[in-house]
């Protein structure tokens, strides 16, 4: 059974781990990496069916989305969830865990200083970003989106039209690639040596992870929902000045 695991066999189930034990206020350091999630729980009082759920779902989960089979607007819902997971759940979660490191008497203090410090910059950057996407660039797909299906033209979409442009957004995007590589500097790309302090190899652990989960999200927009955006205001830009035409 997962609650008979020790701490330390949970998180090498996978990458992942250490946020969700984490999120669930199991607190991961050499002291605790040997007992068993049943005995930390009780111990704690944690509820461990839930975080036993939790981690069940974790395990069998599914990992890629097959952009193929969905629309413009699912992939756009989907892309809307994963925000939500970044800004709500994994961002403070990992926040939490950076300043838990100030903790381990066997870091030194300077690294981690450096390692928050490029996090905060990080964070404060994504969280842009996802705001961005969230009021103007999503809205805007959708409404397009909309006029397609529905063939009317909305004011908020004549007005995205003149302030928008999918291509410019492209371009920035494009710009935005390696928005981590203050962390993966800090953090010597990821890289933990044997003798780290558990607690510190969860959090590299958790960083790596979510720059491959961002990677996928960065992908999914640039190869898949922009440029279907794209085409789609190219038509609708046509059809919008042969409606001017003819009136």
């Amino acid at each position: 059974m997962i609650r008979k695991l020790s701490i330390s066999k949970l998180i090498d189930l996978s990458p992942k781990m250490g946020l969700v034990l984490f999120r669930n206020g199991i607190i991961i350091s050499n002291d605790t990496s040997e007992q068993s999630l049943e005995f930390y729980c009780e111990f704690a009082k944690l509820d461990i069916d839930k975080i036993e759920k939790q981690i069940e779902g974790l395990i069998g989960e599914e990992t890629d989305f097959n952009p193929e089979s969905f629309s413009m607007r699912q992939i756009v819902q989907y892309l809307t969830q994963t925000h939500h997971e970044y800004a709500k759940i994994k961002l403070p979660a990992i926040r939490k865990m950076m300043e838990n490191l100030f903790l381990e008497k066997y870091l030194d203090q300077k690294h981690v200083v450096n390692l928050c410090s490029a996090f905060e910059h990080f964070e404060k950057h994504l969280n842009q970003h996802i705001a961005f996407e969230e009021n103007e660039v999503f809205p805007f797909i959708v409404s397009m989106i909309d006029a397609a299906q529905k063939g009317n033209f909305t004011p908020s979409l004549l007005s995205y039209l003149k302030r928008l442009s999918i291509s410019k957004i492209m371009s920035q995007h494009a710009g935005e690639e390696d928005d981590m590589h203050e962390i993966k500097e800090a953090t010597g790309y990821f890289s933990v040596d044997e003798n780290d302090p558990l607690s510190y190899k969860v959090t590299v652990w958790a960083l790596q992870d979510l720059e491959m989960d961002l990677h996928r999200h960065n992908g999914l927009e640039d190869t898949h929902l922009f440029p279907q955006a794209q085409m789609l205001e190219e038509y609708l830009l046509k059809k919008a000045q042969q409606i001017s035409s003819l009136n």
